[in-house]
């Protein structure tokens, strides 16, 4: 009897079958150079072909290392969570990271992460974002008065840039007690320079020259450059605060200058420890949420339905007036929309961790020394767990959708002990000024702009976004 040929989806189907203990498919050596090319050029769709095509495990097989690229809620919260302790922040690119970071709360692990970690929490209590409701209005209304004469011309502003002023003008004087207002545009160039010339020796078979920073390439050069820069601006901010703190004071800059670890010995903080963690902060802490903001317009803007649903509530809630925290529990839509944003377009789109000891993910051999990809940029749009996943439907995020999903099919802040300690604070500055604003203007997108994606160490869009400020009728 003849047997039956096998279709294409069957035999990508056994391809796929994982052998216990075996390593998972991917493209074979050979194909390295193409790959390392098209991440180059496209990373989003690059992962996103190589799930499809290879499964649930995917190898990348480099010149000196393998990495796993995962995607599935189990084998994410098997990395983050279940074995979190051997899926360290290792090689390559927290190496990279640590140049720009030094030993922050983001690159740090082990008793060391733990201890400055301790030293912060206080900081990020809910009582004291509670604290800094009015403070986030205040400076937003700051920036809208910005662009009053835009809005009256029909001018477009940046609002990529103008999301990163404000959230730099509300960290910096929520987390640090300074206004670094008249930097913000220093400080963004510089993140862009130190993120694009991350991304491009990550992708390159010539990474390791970004490893020896005293090269004199024209990127490590623009690196070097970028971080003086940044130094520059963060010793102003310790210089300027250190005479005047006092141990009561209750930013976090005051809080890391006198606080001491009792469970660690008594010990504070060093002068590079301080560096390290205001420069985490100043950087993760402002870019996330002012990019995550900036995809909120331009979605709202290409979803009318959705922005007028939106301000619908901000009236009913506010009628009149600007928003307080106390406005909180009446702002679940606008909290919704700033969700389903950073679902379609998770700020921190990527993250590495570095196994230390041999494992076994989805019945795949994990080697030690091997790099495991997580992405929730690949997770957020897997039709297995988003119906129509590139549709933005921020009902997706009623409690009853959100109980039905797996905990980690939705991971923006990471996830696990190492889950962002900014989270909380980052929802609350969003869902604020996403309010502030939404009452007062309309965001139109220029027209003739097409809006791309650009994966650097954010997700930010290509080239910026002008939109015009509309007068909110």
């Amino acid at each position: 009897m003849q047997e039956r040929a096998l279709s294409t989806a069957e035999k990508i189907a056994i391809e796929r079958e994982p052998r216990r203990g075996s390593l998972p498919p991917g493209p074979p050596l050979t194909e390295t150079p193409r790959v390392l090319n098209a991440l180059r050029r496209d990373p989003l769709g690059c992962f996103t072909w190589l799930t499809r095509r290879y499964g649930d495990v995917v190898r990348l097989r480099f010149f000196i290392w393998d990495a796993f690229v995962v995607w599935r809620p189990d084998h994410v919260k098997h990395v983050l969570q279940d074995r979190h302790t051997i899926y360290v922040k290792g090689k390559p690119d927290y190496r990279v990271l640590k140049r720009i970071l030094g030993e922050g709360l983001v690159t740090s692990d082990g008793d060391f992460w733990l201890r400055q970690r301790r030293l912060m929490q206080p900081a990020f209590h809910r009582d004291r974002i509670a604290q800094l409701g009015s403070l986030i209005v205040e400076r937003t209304l700051a920036l809208l008065e910005g662009w009053k004469e835009a809005g009256r011309v029909g001018k477009p502003v940046e609002v990529s840039l103008e999301m990163r002023r404000l959230s730099l003008d509300i960290v910096t004087r929520a987390l640090f007690g300074v206004d670094v207002h008249d930097h913000a545009r220093d400080v963004g160039r510089a993140f862009s320079v130190l993120s694009e010339a991350l991304v491009d020796h990550l992708y390159s078979p010539w990474f390791f020259l970004f490893l020896l920073p005293s090269l004199p390439t024209p990127s490590n050069l623009r690196a070097r450059r970028a971080l003086r820069t940044l130094d520059r601006i963060i010793r102003s901010i310790v210089v300027r605060r250190r005479p005047q703190t006092a141990a009561s004071d209750e930013d976090l800059l005051s809080l890391m200058l006198h606080a001491r670890d009792e469970e660690g010995g008594g010990e504070g903080m060093d002068d590079r420890q301080i560096r390290d963690q205001v420069m985490t902060l100043l950087l993760a802490g402002h870019e996330t949420t002012a990019m995550a903001l900036s995809w909120a317009w331009y979605l709202l803007d290409r979803h009318p339905r959705i922005a007028e649903r939106l301000r619908a509530e901000i009236s009913a809630a506010l009628g009149d007036r600007d928003p307080t925290i106390d406005d909180l529990p009446h702002l679940g839509y606008v909290r919704r929309v700033f969700e389903e944003t950073m679902r379609l377009y998770p700020p921190a789109w990527i993250m590495t961790r570095t196994a230390r000891e041999t494992d076994e993910i989805g019945g795949y051999r994990v080697p030690r020394g091997t790099i495991v990809t997580l992405s929730p940029y690949l997770t957020h749009r897997a039709p297995e767990l988003w119906p129509e996943p590139e549709r933005f439907d921020p009902d997706r995020f009623t409690a009853d959708q959100s109980e039905q999903r797996p905990r980690f099919a939705y991971f923006p802040f990471a996830g696990g002990p190492r889950q962002c300690i900014g989270s909380e604070f980052a929802m609350t500055e969003a869902t604020l000024a996403l309010a502030t604003i939404a009452r007062r203007y309309r965001l139109e997108l220029a027209a003739g702009r097409k809006v791309v994606a650009r994966p650097l160490i954010t997700l930010r869009p290509r080239g910026g976004l002008p939109m015009i400020p509309r007068v909110a009728q």
